[in-house]
Order: structure tokens, then sequence, then C-alpha cells
């Protein structure tokens, strides 16, 4: 496939590692994906997160968003979303995409946790994301859906997932989830649904899976922790009755793994709005300032001279 035979892209993002911090390698985006600057989390000067945010405001029925995520060189990065997307809908008309692709080589770190996805009635979605992390590196990522209180079962739309990990050179994939819900779940008082994937392929240490199965017996909502096939990780399925809860229980996942892993901080909803604005080592990113005016913003290869 050349480059030109390529699906276009709302959001392309490449981070890597420069003077000991996570910079932009590449920052690309089109309506209505926008990126601003980066920002440095208290207590992890080597860390970099990043607000990504929707003009639309609402995902609406035929709308395709494709993303790519990469990190590399030794990049830690967090990438959030900037608050929960609604899913609209109409009778007879075709569902709202998401299509995401997450890489995470050469000893990187890419955490990606966009807020819930939150079904209105009639809303159909469905979500594909491709997974690829190399062997020492590690990859999080958050797959959540919120049922509005609005919904029942004469309105109720659709909602299909499918997550494949894989590690780059080999041929299969070291797992696939598959998600698909096509009515109101019949468990009382249940409308909020989450997993995080803790994607470290060959993991050698067992705390991780040790520590997040504590969380089954501490979670405010219904919490279950596996290990994915493939010794590919971890994943943490999460029931709850409203969104609150749900995202309680993800952030309790999430800041277990990441402490597990040797992370510095933890995370706290869009906690990067109130972290400090990174000036040292960024000037390459200003070269991107005009992009977000225009919608796309140039590539450049680290800080400028």
């Amino acid at each position: 496939m050349t480059a030109a035979d390529e699906p276009r892209r709302c959001l392309d993002l490449v981070f890597s590692r420069y003077g000991g911090r996570t910079v932009f390698a590449r920052k690309r985006f089109r309506w209505p994906q926008s990126v601003g600057r980066m920002f440095r989390p208290t207590g992890d000067e080597f860390a970099g997160q990043v607000i990504v945010q929707n003009a639309g405001a609402a995902l609406q029925p035929g709308d395709i968003i494709r993303q790519r995520l990469t990190a590399a060189d030794g990049a830690v990065v967090d990438v959030v979303g900037q608050g929960a997307m609604p899913v609209t809908g109409r009778p007879g008309r075709p569902p709202a995409r998401e299509e995401t692709e997450l890489n995470a080589v050469t000893g990187s770190t890419l955490v990606h946790r966009p807020e819930p996805r939150l079904l209105l009635p009639n809303a159909n979605f469905r979500q594909h994301i491709n997974v690829s992390v190399a062997v020492g590196s590690i990859a999080i990522l958050v797959d959540a859906v919120v049922i509005h209180p609005d919904g029942d079962d004469g309105t109720f739309g659709s909602c299909t997932s499918t997550v494949v990990i894989s590690v780059p050179g080999e041929t299969a994939p070291r797992a696939v989830d598959a998600q698909s819900l096509a009515a109101l779940p019949r468990t009382a008082g249940l409308r909020a649904f989450g997993t995080l994937f803790v994607v470290t392929p060959d993991p050698t240490d067992g705390r991780v899976g040790e520590e997040l199965t504590r969380l089954e017996h501490d979670a405010p909502a219904y919490l279950a922790a596996t290990s994915l096939p493939g010794a590919a990780g971890w994943a943490v399925r999460i029931a709850a009755p409203d969104g609150q809860l749900l995202r309680t229980g993800l952030a309790q996942a999430l800041n277990t793994s990441r402490r597990s892993l040797g992370a510095q901080q933890d995370f706290r909803g869009s906690a990067c709005c109130r972290g400090r604005r990174d000036h040292e080592g960024q000037e390459g990113e200003g070269r991107g300032d005009p992009g977000q005016r225009t919608g796309v913003a140039d590539e450049f290869q680290g800080p400028a001279a």
C-alpha cells in the first residue's frame, strides 16, 4: 500500500525521546480532531501528556474517525480525551465508527484513555482498535461506553468493539477481544461498561496481574481481572450503574497497573489540564501552531535548532 492508498486520518501523532524527555516527532491532525501543546505530569519530568479535542462535540451517524498514535525511542506518553463523547443516532442511518491504531516500540510506553462514549437513543457505534506492542514496550488503553439514561428497550441501538493485539514481526495476533451489545443489558441497573487493557508482551513479572486481581474485592463496581492470551498482558472488565463509578473503577485499575509497572504519577481524569505547559525543548512543536487554525499541523523531527 502506498501513502496515497492509505485511509485519511483525522489524527496522526508520533512521540519520541529527545534530551531525556518525551516530545512530538510528528503532529498531524484535521477536523474534527485537534491537539495542542504537551504537558508535563507532576512528579515525572520525562513523560508527556496530551489532550485530544474533537470540535464536532459528538459522533454523528456515518462519521468515521481514524487515528494513529505511535510511541518510539523510549517515549512515555499519556493521551487523553477532552470529555465524554456523545454518539447520536437515527433509525435507519449508518453507524458512527472509530478506527484507532496504537503502536509502542523501542522501549516506549503509550497510554490511550479516551473518555467513555455516551450512547444516546438510537445510536449505533462501531469501534476497531489495532494495538501493536514490541517486546520491552507497554501499551495501556481504555475502551468504555455509557448508555444514556433516556435509552430503553425501544430506542437502544447497538455497539460493537474489537481490539486486536499483536507484536511486530509476528504473523498472527496475540489476542483478539470482541464485544457486541445489541440490546440493553438485563442485569438491573448496569449502564456503564469498560475494559482496561495492559499490553506487555511476554511479561516475566506477575506483580501487575496480582495487584489487579486484588482490586476485585475493593472496586466500586463489578470488576474482574484476567490475563490475556498469548502472554500479551492483562485485561480488567468493569460494569457499573453510571459513568462516574465506571471512571472511578477504571482509574483504580489504571493507577494500579501503572504503579506496578514503575510509573511515578497517578491518573485522575484529564488531570493534564492542571499540569504545567512545557516550554522547554518544544520549540519544534511551535511549528505546528498554524495548523491549530487550519486543521493541519506540520511534521517535524524533534526540537528545532
